[in-house]
């Protein structure tokens, strides 16, 4: 659908797409549909295929009327329940699937979350703490190590990695890692 090779509505007969296959009762070896319809939020049932097929309806809406209706109709945000409940939801996808590259905008804090996951666990892992990126200096060099990291690992840009890790202005993160590699 993104590369308008399909409209929603030739889909699930589109013979090159994995989508249709989920539909069937025991999905093959190779998917998993409730991984599939767990980074939408939505239970591995028939319905939650159906809430699935909603989204894709309104992600491929052209009319900005059509689509502020879709919207009103099929969505309330893209995770319901307590900060808690969320962070637990994000751990879990990391740790279940960490070469996954989320994308799109529905997914940015899902993909923001993951990257924060990263610093916590590297910054605990180097006895620092939130106070420690506020107080050293902004090229620390454990501060450009996790850069790398992030950067190497995700598609975490020079603007998050700079304001998360206290680094000042983004093109100073690329310049102290390149400075680092030398």
């Amino acid at each position: 659908m993104r590369a308008k090779i399909c409209s929603f509505r030739e889909l699930k007969a589109y013979a090159l797409s994995s989508y249709p296959k989920y539909f069937r009762r025991d999905v093959r070896s190779g998917l998993c549909r409730e991984d599939f319809l767990s980074i939408l939020g939505f239970s591995d049932s028939l319905g939650g295929m159906r809430r699935c097929a909603n989204y894709l309806e309104l992600r491929e809406e052209g009319d900005p009327r059509r689509r502020d209706e879709l919207m009103k109709r099929y969505c309330g945000g893209w995770f319901l329940g307590v900060k808690e409940a969320r962070k637990a939801l994000e751990k879990d996808l990391r740790e279940r699937h960490p070469d996954v590259v989320w994308e799109g905008s529905e997914l940015k804090k899902l993909n923001e979350a993951m990257w924060d996951g990263l610093v916590v666990e590297s910054m605990a892992g180097l006895g620092k703490t939130e106070d420690d990126l506020k107080a050293e200096r902004k090229g620390a060099d454990w501060k450009v190590n996790i850069a790398k990291a992030l950067r190497a690992k995700t598609t975490a840009g020079n603007p998050w990695i700079a304001k998360r890790l206290n680094m000042g202005h983004p093109s100073r993160v690329t310049n102290l890692i390149r400075e680092s590699n030398e």
